[in-house]
C-alpha cells in the first residue's frame, strides 16, 4: 500500500517550471544578420551540435552564416540560388534550410553538406507560402505544418520524421487552436518544445513532446525571428534592419529535467575529466616515490 501511494503521489506529480535568466545581449553585424528582405522579415537561427556554433540564415543573403555562441561570426558557407530561406539546422554534418524562391514550383527544403558542395533536395513539399520552421535533432527532422500565408498565422502542427526518410511522418504533434508558430526548437531530453510566436509582441513558451503547455515566459521581443535551443540556454534572435541593429538575448533555462549537454559540451567535459585524472595519477605516483 505505501509503495502503491508512493507511485501514485510520484506519477501524479506537475512538471517542474522552467524560469528564464537573461545572460547577455549582443549586437549582431554585418550584412549575414541584418539583411533586409521582402515578403516577412528574414528568419533563421539554428545550432551546429558539433562546431557548437550558431547558425543565421537570412532571405536574400544567399549565405549561412556561422557564428560563436556570442553572435560572432566565424564564417559563411554560401548557397547560390537560394533567395526565400526561412529556417536553418544542422545534424554536425550537414546543414538544413527550408526555401521558397519558387512557391509551388521548386522544392522548399534542402541539406547540404558542411564540407561543400551542392544544395540538394530531400523533400517534395512545394509550398505557396514561406517554407516552414524546422528544427533537427538526434536524427529526426521537425518541421510545421504547410503554411497558408506569409505571417504563419496558421502553424500549429509540429510534424516529426527521420532524417533518412524526411517525407515519412511518423508522428505529429498538435498545439492546438491559437498558436501560430514563428520559431520553434525541440530538446527531447527534457521533454521540451520552445515554441516563438509573433512576431510582434511575440510570446515565447515551453510545451511538452506531446503539444501540451507547460511554461509562459514573459520575454521583452519586439521583432523576434528565430530562435534555437543548446547546452541549457535559449538563443533569441531579435531582426532589426541595420547594421548592429539586430540582437542575439542569451537565456539561461533553470528547472528543467533531464537535460543533456550537446556533443560539444560532452567533448569540453570529457577533456576536463582526462585533465583531472591526470594530475591525480601524478599527484599519486609523487606520493609513492616520496614514501
Amino acid at each position: 500500500l505505501l509503495a502503491a501511494t508512493a507511485s501514485a503521489a510520484a506519477t501524479a506529480r506537475p512538471a517542474p517550471a522552467a524560469t528564464l535568466v537573461l545572460d547577455n545581449v549582443y549586437a549582431l553585424h554585418g550584412p549575414a544578420m541584418n539583411l533586409q528582405a521582402s515578403n516577412f522579415a528574414p528568419q533563421g537561427i539554428g545550432y551546429d551540435p558539433v562546431a557548437n556554433e550558431l547558425l543565421f540564415m537570412l532571405q536574400g543573403s544567399k549565405v549561412i552564416a556561422r557564428a560563436n555562441l556570442q553572435g560572432q561570426l566565424v564564417g559563411l558557407h554560401t548557397v547560390p540560388t537560394f533567395n526565400h530561406t526561412t529556417s536553418i539546422a544542422s545534424d554536425g554534418t550537414n546543414y538544413y534550410f527550408s526555401d521558397y524562391t519558387s512557391n509551388t514550383a521548386g522544392f522548399d527544403l534542402y541539406s547540404v553538406a558542411k564540407a561543400g558542395g551542392t544544395a540538394t533536395a530531400i523533400s517534395s513539399e512545394t509550398l505557396a507560402y514561406g517554407g516552414t520552421p524546422i528544427d533537427v535533432r538526434d536524427g529526426l527532422l521537425y518541421r510545421t505544418n504547410v503554411s497558408t500565408s506569409y505571417d504563419y498565422a496558421n502553424l500549429n502542427q509540429i510534424r516529426v520524421s527521420s532524417l533518412a526518410s524526411p517525407d515519412t511522418i511518423t508522428s505529429t504533434i498538435n498545439f492546438g487552436a491559437g498558436v501560430s508558430i514563428w520559431d520553434f526548437s525541440v530538446d527531447a531530453a527534457s521533454d521540451s518544445i520552445f515554441v516563438l510566436g509573433g512576431p510582434t509582441n511575440a510570446t515565447l513558451s515551453r510545451y511538452n513532446m506531446q503539444g501540451q503547455l507547460q511554461d509562459s515566459f514573459g520575454v521583452p521581443v519586439a521583432n523576434a525571428d528565430g530562435m534555437t535551443f543548446a547546452n541549457g540556454k535559449l538563443y533569441l534572435y531579435d531582426w532589426k534592419n541595420g547594421n548592429g541593429a539586430s540582437t542575439l538575448s542569451v537565456y539561461s533555462v533553470n528547472g528543467l529535467s533531464g537535460a543533456v549537454p550537446e556533443p560539444a559540451t560532452w567533448a569540453m567535459m570529457i577533456g576536463g575529466l582526462a585533465l583531472a585524472g591526470g594530475a591525480m595519477r601524478r599527484r599519486a605516483s609523487i606520493t609513492l616515490r616520496a614514501a
